[in-house]
């Protein structure tokens, strides 16, 4: 049994990477594998910290009414109302220390999300 769950793993490994790489480039996600293990591919994007971008990519090809789609769309506007949170207050910081002359220069974590094309895709876990 353990040889068979380090091969779903494995799919799912190689298949997130695939679909990672066409949401970045701004291409259509390869079909999903037969067989696949969705719930397996939610999670390792989960621990990955992709499961947006990840989603954002899937989404068309997994049936809405599914309980997967659902777990997952929750997680994106999570991601997204959190994303649009951190924003704003990373902005009003920003603007407090400039208006008081301290220079700032956003840096990792707050940096990163706008590489990605939109900014849950990749999130933060807080505003250092």
């Amino acid at each position: 049994m353990k040889g068979r769950d380090e091969t779903r793993k494995e799919q799912c490994k190689r298949y997130l990477l695939k679909v990672l790489a066409a949401v970045l480039h701004d291409q259509k996600a390869p079909p999903l594998p037969e067989g696949l293990d969705l719930e397996m591919l939610y999670e390792l994007a989960e621990f990955h910290g992709v499961e947006s971008m990840a989603f954002y990519g899937v989404k068309e090809q997994i049936a809405q009414e599914s309980p997967i789609f659902k777990k997952w769309e929750k997680r994106d506007l999570r991601n997204l109302l959190l994303a649009v949170s951190q924003e704003a207050a990373l902005k009003e910081v920003i603007s407090r220390l400039t208006k008081a002359g301290i220079k700032v220069i956003p840096m990792k974590g707050s940096a990163v999300p706008k590489l990605y094309g939109q900014i849950h895709f990749r999130y933060m876990g807080d505003l250092d």
